[in-house]
């Protein structure tokens, strides 16, 4: 092939990946997709029962809120705290339907961050025990493989895999310690 042309950002699988990892084009158009879903949602309130509004919200604002935010999931606090107001708006929305069918609110119990951050334990988990696609395991690389310069971890031999069970309870302790310590905002 050719030489490999510079652009300011591509679209790749749906996220908008600026030159400097900024992700500013990716947060507008998410904003915006989430205030369509969340004038969808409004138009919705007094004609669906609570559940289905919920299936709207997961639908229409959270599968876009959730897709990739591994990546993009390191914008400013601010920009952070602009997603987290729709979201609130959404649940102040649903939870104040007139068609009530004793459904509860407890769906939204975590904030967008704590959203990116058990995304992020999640993704991390299966890395770790193999259950992501063998040629994403193969692609990854420790801290010593780059640099020169020798690490803690150089050293460290691989251990044997524990048991699952075992694993998966380390895991949900981790994410439990992980949201008493940042605390969920309204």
């Amino acid at each position: 092939g050719g030489p490999i042309k510079r652009v300011q950002k591509v679209k790749y699988l749906g996220v908008t990946v600026d030159e400097n990892l900024t992700w500013n084009e990716q947060y507008k158009k998410l904003k915006g997709k989430m205030k369509s879903a969340l004038s969808s949602l409004q138009k919705l309130k007094n004609i669906l029962p609570q559940s289905k509004l919920n299936q709207v919200y997961k639908a229409l604002l959270e599968s876009h809120l959730r897709y990739c935010d591994e990546l993009w999931g390191s914008l400013s606090n601010t920009k952070l705290d602009h997603l987290q107001r729709i979201q609130n708006r959404a649940r102040t929305l649903i939870e104040g339907s007139r068609l009530k069918d004793g459904w509860s609110c407890n769906w939204l119990s975590l904030s967008v961050s704590n959203l990116i951050k058990f995304d992020r334990a999640v993704m991390i988990y299966k890395i770790m025990n193999g259950l992501c696609p063998d040629k994403l395991s193969g692609r990854l690389i420790t801290k010593s493989q780059i640099s020169n310069y020798p690490t803690r971890n150089q050293f460290r031999s691989r251990h044997p895999k524990a048991e699952p069970r075992i694993l998966q309870k380390k895991f949900f302790l981790f994410w439990c310690k992980n949201v008493e310590r940042n605390p969920i905002r309204n």
